[in-house]
């Protein structure tokens, strides 16, 4: 998978429930997981 696919392709399995925090259930996967969402999936661009 090319690189430039990577945001759509964690956006589809965010959606659905995949991430790190919902396979491995610890502190540091949900923080990583709010860090994804809000560094990288969910930016707004100004």
């Amino acid at each position: 998978m090319p690189a430039t696919e990577r945001v759509k392709a964690l956006k589809i399995l965010d959606a659905h429930n995949l991430n790190e925090f919902s396979l491995f259930q610890t502190t540091e996967s949900l923080l990583s997981t709010i860090a994804c969402r809000s560094l990288e999936l969910y930016k707004k661009d100004h």
